[in-house]
């Protein structure tokens, strides 16, 4: 068991919470698809910080550094602690908003290609099965990458509050 502390608020990571490597500890989260990774650096036994970053070997994107030397609790300044919890909040969120996006989207595209082949074509015998698994090779995404980044960045904004 690990604690994460601004000595107001408090963290506990178990077992199931954490893989250990070397000198590191991954805090592992929820869903596989999340690039990046909190590692908690442990130096001659204590917990020394914690880093933000996409791999251990490459640049931090974010360091949490222990006011104290323990083998079992990460001390945190508040505001340290505030964007710790916040990231891990996230990592931890249940909500698997990536498989909801994709759901949508090719539901969307399904939606249209049977539209496609039932209406515009006139070919009422096809099945939503039978289009679905041509699905993923019937788009050129590249084509309209300008296009799909435009509406992105709609979404971002309406959707998930982001300026």
């Amino acid at each position: 068991m690990i604690k994460i502390t601004d000595s107001k608020e408090t963290i506990i990571l178990t077992k199931e919470d954490i893989l250990i490597i070397d000198n590191y500890i991954i805090i592992k989260p929820i869903h596989k698809y999340w690039v990046v990774k909190l590692f908690i650096v442990v130096e001659k036994g204590f917990l020394k910080e914690i880093i933000k970053a996409y791999d251990i070997e490459e640049e931090p994107l974010d360091r949490f550094k222990s006011k104290t030397k323990l083998s079992d609790t990460l001390v945190l300044s508040e505001g340290d602690f505030k964007r710790f919890k916040k990231l891990y909040e996230n990592m931890h969120n249940k909500i698997d908003y990536r498989k909801k996006a994709i759901i949508k989207a090719y539901s969307e595209l399904l939606s249209y290609e049977y539209f496609q082949a039932t209406v515009l074509e006139d070919n009422p015998g096809i099945t939503m099965e039978e289009l679905f698994e041509d699905l993923g090779d019937s788009y050129n995404y590249e084509k309209c990458k300008e296009e799909i980044i435009d509406l992105s960045k709609k979404y971002i904004k309406d959707k998930y509050n982001i300026k």
